[in-house]
């Protein structure tokens, strides 16, 4: 389906002669907690936004848009638990508000220990200092660098 979404916008920017447009998925993703009686919400929230960065990021691009790679932006990266809407609405996040993750979607890494400067860490009241867990782009390029 998201193929066929970003193969129509690519027709219609075509037709009026904007092809030349890059196109961006700006808001995306799926809830991993639902209302009551709404089961396998979590796997589903995994699997969608899984084979999302995959498909993504692999460069096959779309029937119409072949070898592209798409910039895309999960909607969102972190759960927002004092959103005054419904559990769904709440639960759109790649990470609990305090940093854990709710589910892996492959762009966890563990990051060696740094030796930081020798100056004062500056502290934030009521945010707890966790594990070293990065969110990063595991697609790299030949040399290394990302993509």
């Amino acid at each position: 389906m998201l193929d066929a979404q970003l193969d129509v916008v690519h027709s219609a920017l075509k037709l009026i002669h904007f092809d030349d447009i890059e196109i961006v998925i700006a808001e995306t993703g799926w809830p991993s907690k639902g209302e009551p009686g709404q089961l396998g919400v979590e796997e589903s929230a995994a699997e969608y936004n899984t084979k999302l960065m995959q498909h993504v990021t692999l460069g096959v691009g779309t029937p119409l848009m072949r070898n592209r790679t798409f910039e895309t932006y999960i909607f969102g990266l972190f759960n927002e638990n004092l959103k005054p809407c419904p559990i769904s609405e709440r639960n759109f996040g790649l990470f609990q508000p305090y940093m854990t993750p709710v589910y892996d979607i492959g762009i966890l890494r563990k990051k060696a220990k740094v030796n930081y400067p020798s100056s004062p860490t500056p502290v934030v009241v009521g945010v707890p200092i966790i594990d070293s867990t990065f969110c990063v782009n595991t697609t790299e390029q030949a040399d290394g660098g990302p993509k």
